[in-house]
């Protein structure tokens, strides 16, 4: 097995066709703690991929959840990040394309909650979604505003050469989400909020 890559959270390997998301022991906290926040975050993750996969949005099929060992079991997607496809062409089709992405999970109540370029792979299927490690199911209009106002910064910093990229995402996010406007009208709000902190 190789390693694909080393989070703050997880160590991702590949063996083969499959992905295996390692969560790793954090020193700092107790290990009743830390056992219980690795074992529940896995277990959400797993519930959340498939949720998401059942409304329409492409992620990784579970092959397996191994809860002793706090591990996930992926297929593997072939293919680049979208941080790095967006490097090479500023393609804005697909940008809306991830509004619409980003706009389903919220209709469907799902909150992914580290929304980055770094999270989406464009496959052989089309874009799919990954790490979901932080998300949750809700209806709340002020987690999905919060969803979509840390991608906004995230976007800014890393594609600030693509100026009309971010409303292409909201053009698509609009395009399948009803709630768009209260939503949006809400990341007003929490965008003026951070400001004065």
């Amino acid at each position: 097995m190789e390693i694909i890559k080393r989070g703050a959270e997880a160590v991702l390997y590949r063996d083969g066709e499959r992905v295996i998301k390692v969560r790793v022991k954090k020193g700092y906290r107790h290990p009743l703690l830390d056992e219980r926040i690795r074992r529940t975050r896995t277990r959400r993750e797993a519930r959340l991929l498939s949720r998401a996969r059942s409304v329409g949005v492409l992620t990784p099929r579970v092959l397996e959840v191994r809860e002793e060992e706090n591990t996930l079991v992926m297929e593997y997607v072939e293919g680049a990040t979208l941080k790095r496809y967006l490097s090479e062409r500023k393609d804005l089709n697909l940008l809306r394309e991830v509004g619409r992405i980003v706009g389903t999970l919220h209709r469907n109540g799902i909150v992914h909650g580290d929304l980055t370029t770094s999270n989406f792979i464009v496959g052989r299927e089309g874009l799919y979604l990954i790490d979901f490690g932080l998300g949750e199911v809700t209806r709340s209009v002020e987690e999905r505003a919060v969803d979509l106002v840390c991608f906004k910064k995230s976007f800014f910093a890393t594609h600030s050469d693509i100026e009309e990229g971010w409303e292409e995402i909201l053009r698509g996010y609009s395009e399948v989400c009803e709630d768009a406007e209260r939503i949006f009208r809400r990341m007003e709000e929490v965008e003026r909020r951070a400001r004065y902190l």
